[in-house]
């Protein structure tokens, strides 16, 4: 317990630290007095993670001086230039320029702000414009050249890097040799320019911050406490991370130049502190009870062979023989639960042997009713639904009014038959399993932000609602079993604080002491929420999930308060619990479409109707042979494509129905009466498309059409005949 004394109080925030003497305090007194082991871990977990939700106390570091030298450097070189030589507006932004300079030298705030003056003041200076020379062959002026040589020699060679600062000598030694040796005037002008921008190039070496003494006292005291973790009590994973945090940690110890890389190792040794999981020992399995199976062995022995037929008395035998093999090997409870229902199913499924000539005035026969009545009684009412076991009740008390007023035998088997069904509608009560870790961080701050609000500040009622809130929040942190319940509690106190109705002229609340919001939880839960797969889960309720996880997001991006992150939180374990699992089915191996076979029903219909007698007999029997595999199809037909083949072929075997002789001589006689039924369908093929309506079939036309041909050559050869006898 010591060992988690480690922490300063001057390095951390009141209320966090607050929050770790508390459950210090509460760990202390259950190393006390520990009742049970479940205690001790639960109480490690509330320890663990008031060390977690330590939060350092940021203290800004001293700003270092401000460096102005060479600033009023370039101040004094700015002020050698001269106004008659510059153009009014070029010169007057340098005065500006100068002004603006001098005002940072007198009041430097930063070293950035004195930089940009630096940068302002040089630009101004290479703007300046010369007024032009009206004369090419006046006197070469080298005055300003030689000003800004001796201006150049002023910068300390330790100061820059030594490419920049070479670069700047040989301008200077340029600019030299111009003044010695220059002819005009645009070569003093080039050489200014030339060394202007040597000046503007200078590139400062980057002097290293002084070492502040960097503080790996609390790291140390962490280091000691993290290696008396014992390795056999955790998971391999787990305990090899925290050994890698330790040995980071003793690293950053021997070599830390900075606090921020102390702050950084502690936060991660603390964080694989707080991820020790520890080995779940296997819970010893549980003593099968096979004593409910035993009995109903016994008493499915109690039937009567010849009383049953052979194989309903077979099937019992060998639900016995399993059950007995499973009394004997028996392994886990649900192999049990399994023959005792297999066990039951075989009773049930007992037929008897009908006697052919019952004797209705033979004495009933109930002593397998009072045998299962027997066995019904031994089933204990705590261990079945309140439901199930009422209902056997009712079966026995009307099996033993049964078996007291039964009249005929069959009343006595509809009663074995009831008993039965209510043994074996028997359900077990099932012992809820025990929930993992419940987290109660988040109500738990909730209460004490709840507890802060004054009550002379609120209406009577609305901070009676908030107590009763705050009441039944402690109750389920002390009670809770499901995380369900907590996010319930936060919900309903977050509710009664909104509802506070304030007493008009009362102080204001006291601003409270906002701490960094801790957003840890937040960002943990994110990262688990974006693990969850969308093939696994609803389209509707991964949406929902997606919707939450962009919301905290936004939360942790914006201006962040306790409440937000807490709402941010409680919605996106809300989207989390709420994911529905998609119920993946095996498909029927082989699907069969609907196939639609109206229409070939409709032609074998209409195709019987036509009579042997009227045509030939190769004709109709080709139609009666395509009418049975047309039937055939419609029994067996899997595919629309085997039912137009058939519709097809059976329209086909019509059309080539062949009129018999005496049909025929009737046909040439009245030609558009043909006998035959009246039909009106459609068929539909890939390459055969026939409409039918009120038609039959054309199985004489070339005899009629041969009839007309000779018509008209009769016709023709009359005429003609007519027309020479008149000439």
């Amino acid at each position: 317990m010591n060992t988690q004394k480690v922490y300063e109080q001057e390095h951390y925030t009141e209320g966090s630290y607050r929050a770790l003497q508390n459950a210090i305090s509460q760990a202390e007194k259950v190393v006390l007095n520990p009742n049970t082991q479940d205690e001790v871990m639960e109480m490690t977990t509330v320890l663990q993670r008031a060390i977690d939700g330590l939060e350092r106390i940021i203290r800004p570091e001293p700003d270092p001086e401000v460096d102005t030298s060479e600033l009023s450097k370039l101040i004094e070189h700015a002020k050698i230039y001269e106004q008659e030589n510059y153009t009014e507006g070029s010169y007057a932004a340098l005065q500006n320029a100068i002004s603006q300079a001098e005002k940072i030298v007198r009041n430097p705030k930063t070293q950035e702000e004195v930089g940009e003056a630096i940068v302002l003041l040089q630009k101004t200076i290479n703007g300046l414009e010369k007024i032009a020379e009206s004369d090419p062959e006046a006197e070469v002026d080298t005055g300003e050249l030689s000003k800004l040589i001796n201006h150049a020699k002023t910068y300390e060679k330790d100061k820059y890097t030594e490419t920049s600062y070479g670069a700047l000598q040989q301008a200077i030694s340029h600019a030299e040799a111009v003044v010695q040796t220059a002819n005009t005037q645009n070569e003093v002008t080039e050489a200014i320019t030339h060394l202007q921008k040597a000046i503007n190039g200078l590139e400062k070496i980057a002097e290293p911050e002084p070492d502040t003494k960097v503080d790996t006292g609390e790291l140390s005291k962490l280091i000691s406490h993290a290696k008396t973790y014992e390795k056999d009590k955790y998971t391999e994973t787990s305990y090899g991370a925290l050994q890698q945090a330790i040995s980071h940690a003793e690293a950053v110890v021997q070599n830390a130049s900075t606090q921020d890389e102390v702050t950084e190792a502690t936060s991660l040794l603390q964080k694989a502190i707080a991820g020790l999981e520890e080995v779940t020992k296997p819970a010893p399995e549980p003593e099968v009870d096979t004593g409910e199976l035993s009995k109903l062995i016994e008493h499915a022995k109690t039937y009567e062979k010849d009383k049953y037929t052979e194989a309903s008395f077979g099937a019992l035998q060998q639900a016995i023989n399993h059950a007995e093999a499973v009394v004997q090997n028996v392994s886990t409870q649900s192999e049990v639960t399994e023959a005792i229902t297999l066990l039951q199913k075989a009773m049930v499924g007992l037929e008897r042997v009908t006697d052919p000539k019952p004797d209705p005035e033979h004495e009933m026969n109930t002593t397998e009713l009072s045998k299962l009545i027997e066995h019904a009684k031994t089933y204990e009412q705590e261990t079945y639904t309140e439901t199930s076991y009422a209902h056997l009740q009712q079966a026995i008390s009307q099996a033993e009014a049964v078996v007291q007023n039964a009249k005929t035998q069959d009343e006595v088997t509809d009663a074995v038959t009831q008993l039965q069904q209510a043994i074996v509608g028997l359900e077990k009560i099932v012992e809820p399993t025990p929930n993992s870790e419940v987290d109660m961080t988040e109500l738990e701050k909730l209460i004490a932000k709840a507890k802060a609000y004054p009550k002379e500040n609120y209406t009577a009622a609305s901070y009676g609602v908030l107590q009763k809130a705050v009441s039944q929040a402690e109750t389920v942190v002390e009670k809770a079993s499901t995380q369900e319940e907590v996010i319930e509690a936060i919900n309903l106190l977050q509710e009664a604080i909104e509802g506070l109705e304030r007493v008009p002229d009362t102080k204001p609340d006291p601003a409270p002491v906002t701490p960094e919001v801790d957003t840890t939880e937040l960002e943990k839960l994110i990262a688990q929420a974006k693990t969850y797969g969308k093939e696994d889960y609803t389209d509707t309720s991964y949406a929902v999930l997606q919707k939450a996880i962009r919301q905290a997001e936004t939360v942790l991006e914006d201006e962040k308060t306790e409440e937000t992150i807490a709402e941010a939180t409680i919605q996106l374990r809300k989207a989390i619990a709420g994911l529905g699992k998609i119920e993946i089915s095996k498909p029927d191996p082989t699907p069969v479409p609907e196939v639609d076979t109206t229409e070939l029903e409709k032609l074998i219909v209409q195709a019987k109707k036509y009579n042997k007698e009227t045509y030939t007999a190769g004709s109709y029997t080709a139609l009666q042979k395509a009418i049975s595999q047309a039937e055939a199809v419609l029994e067996n037909a899997e595919t629309a494509e085997e039912v137009r083949t058939s519709i097809t072929q059976l329209q086909k075997a019509i059309e080539g129905l062949d009129l018999n002789d005496s049909e025929s001589e009737l046909a040439e006689k009245q030609p558009t009466q043909l006998p035959g039924p009246l039909y009106d369908y459609e068929v539909d093929g890939e390459n055969d498309k026939s409409t039918h309506t009120g038609q039959l079939p054309n199985t004489a036309t070339q005899n009629y059409n041969w009839f007309i041909l000779g018509l008209l050559l009769v016709s023709v050869g009359s005429l003609i005949l007519i027309r020479r006898r008149k000439a």
